[in-house]
């Protein structure tokens, strides 16, 4: 082979080189805006309204405790949906949760906590949640290494 022709191979293999090296940097970078926005719009959460009167329940707030022991406190609300997503009432930065992971509805008899067909699930004492449960003050569950406790 000519020296031109191994220079132009050295040239294209390096220019490739660097394509590459820029491509995963603006992913990379796609993916830090979407981490700030997320963690910006879970600052953004207020606290809902609480409960009817009528419907007087044991349990009205709910504790999140992520992985590096940081708490944060939500005041329940009908409908409430726990996610990583966007749109979810309460956003977990947990990699094991999905968009939209469980969702808590206020019945007759208090709280209920439904998984939403995860794919990692939801556990309570070490084992998996597969069907919707009555929640009890101090009730745990766990996604993943986050933590949620409800309480009075």
């Amino acid at each position: 082979m000519s020296e031109f022709a191994l220079t132009v191979l050295r040239l294209g293999f390096l220019a490739l080189l660097w394509i590459l090296i820029f491509s995963i940097l603006v992913v990379m970078r796609k993916d830090l805006k979407v981490g700030r926005a997320s963690s910006q719009r879970r600052d953004a959460v207020t606290p809902a309204q609480k409960a009817e009167p009528a419907r007087k329940t044991k349990v009205s707030h709910l504790v999140v405790i992520t992985e590096d022991d940081s708490a944060s406190e939500y005041t329940l609300t009908d409908g409430m949906v726990i996610g990583r997503g966007g749109k979810s009432s309460v956003i977990i930065t947990d990699d094991y949760a999905s968009t939209q992971h469980a969702q808590l509805n206020l019945t007759d008899k208090g709280w209920v906590y439904t998984d939403l067909g995860s794919t990692n699930g939801s556990w309570i004492d070490r084992k998996r949640i597969s069907e919707p449960v009555r929640l009890k003050p101090n009730t745990e569950i766990r996604i993943g290494r986050t933590v949620m406790r409800f309480e009075k």
